[in-house]
């Protein structure tokens, strides 16, 4: 019989500084996760560094709620890193729920208290990732069908809401296409009439097979 232990150390030795580091990592007291919860460094020369991690059981939101009653407990919600007392950087990665699919929607960096947005991520219904922006310049938008198996269209330099316009004005619907096993892809290709400031690449696929064509963003079709 053994028992798990809340908290463990270790000392790393840099010859070169002179100088010892222990290093001790904590633990969720009910073990509710196998992952520390905070890593703190003493270093022989005075130094000391901290990190504390909020996993879905540490928050109130419903959304975290959910993620641990479904025993997805491991992902880190918050991180936040210290020197001394000073807060050096918090970092928050946000989650929605689609179904039973569990998503990352948000993840935000910074100094101090105050993170900014670096990443902001939607899905479709099917759980699939449907645009990403990455620090609130470069947007990129997919387009899955085939029942939502597979990505049939990516279209860098867009907004979602942009696409979304573009696709209505030719008579596409996003919802049909991402139900559709046998997508109309010269239709999806109008897009790149639509919407010229985009890069936007296409694909084909037979089903459980793989794909069958691809179309660049200067309109060159490779098939296979």
């Amino acid at each position: 019989f053994c028992s798990l232990r809340r908290t463990s150390e270790k000392t790393r030795l840099d010859i070169e500084k002179n100088s010892e580091t222990k290093e001790e990592y904590q633990y969720d007291t009910k073990l509710r996760t196998m992952q520390p919860i905070k890593v703190t460094n003493h270093s022989s020369t005075g130094d000391y560094y901290a990190t504390e991690y909020k996993y879905p059981f540490h928050l109130s939101a419903n959304v975290y709620r959910q993620m641990t009653a479904n025993k997805m407990v491991d992902p880190v919600i918050e991180t936040r890193k210290y020197k001394g007392t000073t807060l050096l950087e918090t970092s928050i990665n946000s989650y929605t729920q689609t179904g039973s699919i569990f998503a990352i929607t948000g993840i935000h960096t910074g100094k101090g208290n105050t993170p900014e947005a670096r990443a902001t991520l939607t899905y479709d219904s099917k759980g699939n990732i449907a645009s990403y922006i990455k620090d609130e310049a470069e947007k990129t938008v997919y387009l899955w069908s085939y029942s939502g198996m597979y990505p049939v269209a990516e279209i860098r330099n867009a907004t979602y809401s942009e696409v979304q316009t573009a696709a209505t004005s030719i008579g596409l619907n996003l919802n049909t296409l991402l139900s559709s096993t046998a997508p109309d892809m010269p239709q999806v290709n109008l897009l790149r009439d639509k919407l010229r400031q985009a890069f936007i690449t296409t694909w084909t696929y037979r089903p459980l097979v793989g794909i069958t064509s691809q179309t660049t963003p200067d309109e060159k079709t490779t098939h296979y």
